[in-house]
């Protein structure tokens, strides 16, 4: 994989997709793809994933509080988590990137890329933006699903 363009869909997009349904039972598709070159305006709950090798940069996922809660019950197995605190909805959806993540990594090392991630890291907060690594183009991509908006931001240059 050669481009940022490739790597987001080869590794990153159909996956998501794919993971979301087959563990989750979420149907998800993709509303809009848009480049920005500044901050990423994060939703309540963000988990970011650092990208290391011959690519280096991170991976975000990004969910309202009601839509984490959601997706952490259908990634548990229908555990009622509308009444557990936004900390436990953002681990569990941080495993859940885990698994996206760690999936993108095999793919990208199947085309010969050597490449690594970080353990995921939680960012809570309404109205928030991030800036990932200080890269220049951010890809960000959102879905709409059965649960509302998941959100995705990739942020990575081919070292």
């Amino acid at each position: 994989m050669d481009n940022l363009e490739e790597l987001k869909n080869k590794a990153f997009l159909a996956p998501m997709i794919e993971i979301l349904e087959k563990m989750t039972g979420v149907q998800a598709k993709i509303m809009e793809t848009t480049i920005h070159n500044s901050l990423f305006p994060s939703n309540e709950i963000a988990i970011v994933i650092g990208i290391t090798g011959d690519w280096r940069g991170a991976f975000v996922i990004s969910a309202s509080k009601d839509v984490g809660a959601e997706l952490a019950s259908k990634f548990v197995g229908g555990l009622d988590y509308s009444q557990l605190g936004i900390y436990d909805i953002a681990e569990t959806i941080a495993e859940f990137a885990n698994i996206v993540a760690g999936n993108a990594i095999t793919i990208m090392e199947k085309r010969n890329e050597n490449v690594n991630i970080s353990p995921p890291t939680i960012v809570i907060g309404q109205g928030d933006e991030l800036r990932i690594g200080g890269f220049s183009d951010m890809l960000i991509t959102r879905f709409n699903s059965d649960l509302g908006e998941i959100v995705i931001c990739l942020s990575v240059q081919k070292i």
